[in-house]
């Protein structure tokens, strides 16, 4: 192990400051053939909040699926989306992305893994009879602001 110092490189590394002033941490050097944790890549900015909810929601569901105390094979991310929603929708069309959609759903759906584990769904379907109570129908449908 090298040495830099009295702390080993690669460790955290802390600039003596005055007592109760906040102190500064170096991250963990990197290994070789191990991606940068927290490189922000300069030329695209910060990934955007639509795709950030995204990934959460699909890592979340990726622990389920592994998780040995849940009894869930399959779990699949269900996005209620309004398809009037079209700010929503637009609101991620990076130039590396563009060929793989034509809105947020569909380049998100493309870029995974297992395509079948994200759905869109209308949120319209809640108004069925079949599926709801006529309360849920009286309150949320079409024409209340409620």
């Amino acid at each position: 192990m090298e040495v830099h110092g009295d702390l080993p490189l690669g460790g955290p590394r802390r600039r003596p400051q005055a007592e109760g002033a906040h102190q500064a941490v170096r991250p963990p050097a990197r290994r070789p053939g191990q991606p940068d944790r927290c490189r922000r890549r300069r030329d695209r900015g910060p990934v955007p909040r639509t795709v950030y909810q995204l990934v959460r929601q699909q890592l979340l569901a990726w622990q389920l699926e592994t998780d040995p105390d849940v009894a869930a094979e399959r779990v699949r991310v269900v996005h209620v989306l309004s398809p009037e929603n079209l700010a929503y929708e637009r609101s991620y069309r990076a130039p590396s992305v563009a060929p793989l959609g034509d809105d947020v759903s569909q380049t998100w759906q493309r870029l995974l893994r297992r395509p079948d584990r994200f759905v869109k769904l209308d949120p319209a379907v809640f108004l069925d009879p079949a599926i709801t109570s006529e309360e849920y129908v009286d309150r949320y449908g079409l024409g209340n602001d409620g």
